[in-house]
């Protein structure tokens, strides 16, 4: 009788539970006060939550690629993850490998830059700039959140850099 490939591989393990659980996402978060908010009406209403998603726009307007909080909205992000987390909830953050023209100097070289307009994509097969992106994600995850929604790496075609 022929072997299943589970047989010959083995199982895989299920994921944690939390990777089933309902996630709360809206496009525009104006802040703690939203997410808070959008926590309270979940459980007010008795529908269990596992994560909330901080997007768009968490960053300061004019510096998107530097991947730190917009101090206006959030003044303090490892209070406001705090509060989440003291929900039960786990954050998740939106993250997209962009950068806005104008504030990207000292982030990313110009040349590590691709794509037309103003928010560009950041080179991360340059090992440095990759590094100086990671740099970026430490210091968010140092905040207390739980994990990443990546998203936008597929906008910018490379084909003719």
């Amino acid at each position: 009788m022929p072997r299943t490939r589970a047989a010959q591989t083995g199982r895989p393990p299920l994921p944690e539970p939390a990777q089933f659980a309902l996630t709360k996402w809206r496009d525009e978060v104006g802040g703690e006060a939203d997410l808070i908010d959008d926590a309270d009406r979940f459980a007010a209403a008795g529908i269990p939550l596992g994560w909330v998603i901080i997007d768009n726009p968490w960053e300061s307007a004019t510096c998107v690629g530097s991947l730190t909080f917009d101090s206006r909205r959030y003044p303090d992000p490892a209070r406001t993850i705090a509060n989440l987390h003291a929900r039960g909830l786990r954050v998740m953050m939106w993250v997209s490998p962009t950068a806005r023209d104008w504030c990207s100097t000292g982030l990313y070289p110009p040349n590590r830059l691709f794509g037309d307009g103003s928010l560009r994509a950041i080179d991360l097969t340059d090992p440095a700039v990759a590094a100086a992106f990671e740099r970026r994600l430490e210091a968010l995850l140092r905040t207390g959140i739980d994990g990443f929604k990546v998203d936008r790496g597929d906008e910018v075609d490379l084909e003719g850099e």
